[in-house]
């Protein structure tokens, strides 16, 4: 491996892209994103420090070919915070989707929640992702004197566990990107609704205008059966909007908005990196010990998903802002007419 040109170029590019990571990830850092953040340039970090270990180690032993082979407590020493960072954050994704769940199903009163929901969603992260390193890692032998030319968490001993726990990750990141546009769904019929009966000038303002928006609203209750739940028990309970619920309801929407695609860009890069896995396991390419290694660094994308995680919220948050915009310039162009007919009922009362 310390003569590859291939795995030693890999391994400085990842070091590079790691360390650009880190640097716009510190410099871009969102609230609402500041613990699956924290994963990433906590595993960015990770990965600069064991890559640049296996290159000076490559640097000095060159010339013996058993030089450059670690021992296993080196590996674990390596490998324990890239493959541990890595699992709680993908954990971590799952968690920003059950709270904006809650903070949807309890609109009315979110904001009395405090911290103990994003305590409770943290200790569930760490729990989970301790959890599965654990299980994935539990036949390592620590102390054992073998040397191994190439340290990996996931190899063919522990297969039927990797298989086991990366299909995990897989299902909650999956569940997780579909979640979100039902969330949407939810909060954006929720608000439609409420100030269709009680505000039509402020529903005039986010929807802008006529018969396209009786046909949105329409789509948004025939989207999921989840938002005509909701509507139902909020008519059955004769519960009012009020300002502060109209604002969490606003918040839900704004944040849901801009973590979707976000949750999306996560679901392709690891869908990306999980099925070349599955590929290597399942399919058995017969790989030497150097194709294993440059194979496995070159999939593995959270690094590149790191840089690139800032720029797109960035792109994002002023996608929906310049949207937010547009749609309350349009609602204060709308002739008189055209307003009036929106505005007032048959019977000529405001609505």
């Amino acid at each position: 491996l310390a003569h590859s040109v291939a795995l030693n170029i890999v391994l400085i590019i990842v070091i590079i892209i790691s360390a650009i990571a880190v640097y716009i990830s510190c410099g871009l850092f969102f609230i609402v994103l500041q613990v699956h953040q924290l994963w990433l340039i906590l595993h960015c970090i990770a990965r600069i420090f064991a890559h640049t270990y296996v290159l000076l180690a490559y640097h000095k032993t060159r010339v013996d070919p058993c030089g450059y082979m670690t021992v296993l407590w080196e590996c674990f020493m390596m490998r324990t915070p890239i493959s541990l960072t890595l699992f709680l954050n993908a954990a971590s994704i799952p968690t920003v989707v059950i709270e904006r769940a809650i903070a949807t199903y309890f609109s009315s009163r979110y904001e009395n929640f405090g911290k103990s929901i994003a305590v409770i969603l943290i200790v569930m992260q760490l729990t989970i992702g301790i959890g599965s390193f654990l299980f994935m890692s539990s036949n390592f032998k620590l102390f054992d004197s073998e040397k191994v030319v190439y340290c990996s968490t996931a190899n063919k001993e522990n297969a039927l566990k990797s298989a086991a726990v990366l299909g995990f990750y897989a299902t909650i990141d999956c569940i997780s990107a579909l979640t979100f546009p039902v969330l949407f769904c939810i909060n954006k019929a929720i608000l439609i609704y409420y100030l269709q009966k009680h505000s039509p000038t402020n529903y005039l303002m986010i929807t802008t205008c006529g018969e396209a928006t009786r046909t949105n609203f329409l789509l948004l209750l025939g989207l999921t059966l989840s938002a005509l739940a909701f509507i139902q028990r909020f008519h059955r309970n004769k519960i009012h909007v009020n300002l502060s619920h109209r604002y969490q309801i606003t918040e839900n929407i704004s944040s849901l908005q801009t973590l979707s695609p976000i949750v999306a860009f996560h679901s392709v890069f690891l869908a990306l990196y999980l099925g070349a896995l599955f590929m290597y396991f399942a399919i058995d390419f017969k790989f030497s010990p150097k194709q294993f290694a440059i194979y496995l660094e070159s999939v593995q994308l959270t690094p590149l998903y790191a840089l690139t995680l800032p720029i797109a919220i960035v792109w994002t948050e002023k996608h929906v802002r310049k949207t937010i915009q547009e749609n309350c310039q349009k609602a204060i162009e709308l002739t008189g007419s055209e307003a009036a007919n929106h505005y007032f009922t048959p019977k000529g009362k405001n609505g």
